[in-house]
């Protein structure tokens, strides 16, 4: 019976980014769950996660559901914030102040700091497309390892 080192969350509309290394995570023996929305990403989150990998440009709605919807659908759907993710940030670091976040975004890093200055400063901030996939995994799993939720 293979023993599970950590439960893993990654919200993000586009989870084929993280799916590439999703394997190795499992082989490793963490649980790995996937969300695509913030709401799906709140009600799944509890305390049993480890780590959150977070993508700050999230919709509401899915992005694949919403291209199924067309593109009217799209375009209506945007929020006038469309920085859903921080809205979530936000939620999750009230509810679970000591869960470690990784953030990802296709934005710099000093960008998002200047926008939203109240993002703490214990989170890791990647920028999609900066790093290779050995690279992302390795973050991703050294943060999941030193984890302080870890099990």
């Amino acid at each position: 019976m293979e023993v599970v080192t950590g439960k893993l969350l990654f919200a993000d509309d586009e989870p084929w980014f993280f799916e590439s290394f999703r394997y190795r995570l499992e082989k490793e023996g963490y649980e790995v769950v996937f969300t695509m929305s913030a709401k799906e990403t709140l009600n799944i989150l509890d305390d049993s996660f480890s780590l959150l990998v977070l993508d700050i440009m999230m919709p509401e709605i899915p992005l694949v559901d919403l291209l199924k919807l067309g593109i009217d659908a799209v375009v209506s759907s945007i929020p006038k914030d469309i920085f859903t993710g921080i809205s979530l940030f936000r939620k999750v670091r009230e509810k679970y102040p000591d869960l470690k976040i990784i953030i990802y975004s296709v934005l710099p890093e000093s960008d998002i700091r200047k926008k939203y200055p109240e993002m703490s400063f214990d989170c890791l901030f990647l920028q999609k497309g900066g790093l290779d996939n050995d690279e992302h995994y390795e973050i991703v799993h050294y943060n999941a390892k030193n984890s302080r939720r870890n099990w």
